[in-house]
């Protein structure tokens, strides 16, 4: 697969729509109970790790390598909700079966030859 490629970027950004989910579920739940800091400093550390990965992998792979850092960031994100939530309110969901559904992404992303 050529370096950047429009095929590559989707495959990366599998996992984005269910990460989006997981992090806006989570930060709406620990708002509803109370305003919670975790909900700004997860927002926080996931702007710095895009921004970091964005500056890595874009002069490396292109438009492949941006959609990787979303991703990435959308995952550390909905990691640290997850976390706040389940500190907070207990398990709401079985961990091993959205970390099955990343792996697979993942999987599925390195698989295109990126």
């Amino acid at each position: 697969m050529r370096h950047g490629s429009k095929t590559a970027a989707v495959v990366a950004l599998a996992a984005a729509p269910l990460l989006f989910g997981v992090q806006y579920t989570c930060s709406s739940l620990l708002l509803a109970i109370r305003p919670e800091p975790v909900v700004l400093g997860a927002s926080v550390v996931a702007l710095a790790v895009n921004a970091a990965a964005n500056v890595v992998l874009i002069p490396v792979l292109g438009v492949t390598g941006a959609a990787a850092a979303t991703t990435l960031s959308l995952l550390v994100e909905a990691g640290v909700l997850v976390r706040a939530v389940q500190r907070r309110v207990g398990p709401l969901f079985p961990a091993r079966r959205l970390a099955g559904v990343v792996a697979g992404s993942v999987a599925a992303w390195m698989g295109v030859g990126v």
